[in-house]
């Protein structure tokens, strides 16, 4: 994965600019790949607690009626 980073160059008396292309560092990479991890579990886990809540709404809402 590479990312585009503006680079500033003295020249002589006039300053340029211009774009790179700069690879991430292993420690933003892991990083990276640490917090995809970390979203998909959250994620995983809000999915199971949804599931399971709308399961209990649903054994609520039966067991209101049968009474």
């Amino acid at each position: 994965m590479l990312r585009i980073v503006p680079l500033t160059m003295q020249a002589n008396t006039s300053q340029q600019s211009m774009t790179v292309l700069e690879r991430p560092s292993l420690d933003e990479r892991l990083m990276a790949s640490v917090k995809a991890y970390y979203d998909s579990s959250q994620q995983e886990a809000f999915l199971t607690l949804e599931s399971q809540l709308n399961d209990l709404a649903q054994h609520i809402q039966m067991v209101s009626k049968a009474s």
